[in-house]
């Protein structure tokens, strides 16, 4: 398996965007995101995940304990015209009805 995981870098990890990117583009393959999908994203930051996922027209909720990292969210939810739940909470106080078909905590 050819992956960025196996050759783990962390100082390429802080200071590069495209390497979060093309890890992120290799989970949302593995996931096969349809329409359907309902994803919790817990620490979500600013949306880096999040934002492809719900492209690919996924049911997306964002969950961050850092009320920037939510208002950062935010900010990008208005620019991209997306249908992303954005929360700051914690994990233990997030509550939700939805029964979600993808839990991410990646970080």
């Amino acid at each position: 398996m050819n992956s960025p995981c196996y050759n783990w870098d962390r100082s390429s990890w802080l200071s590069s965007k495209e390497y979060f990117q093309e890890l992120s583009n290799q989970l949302i393959d593995f996931l096969d995101i349809t329409e359907e999908k309902k994803i919790l994203d817990v620490g979500c930051g600013g949306g880096l995940l999040t934002e492809p996922l719900s492209r690919l027209g996924a049911n997306v909720i964002g969950i961050d304990a850092s009320k920037n990292n939510i208002e950062v969210a935010k900010r990008h939810l208005k620019k991209g015209n997306l249908k992303i739940k954005y929360f700051c909470t914690t994990p233990e106080e997030f509550q939700s009805t939805v029964k979600f078909d993808v839990i991410l905590n990646m970080e």
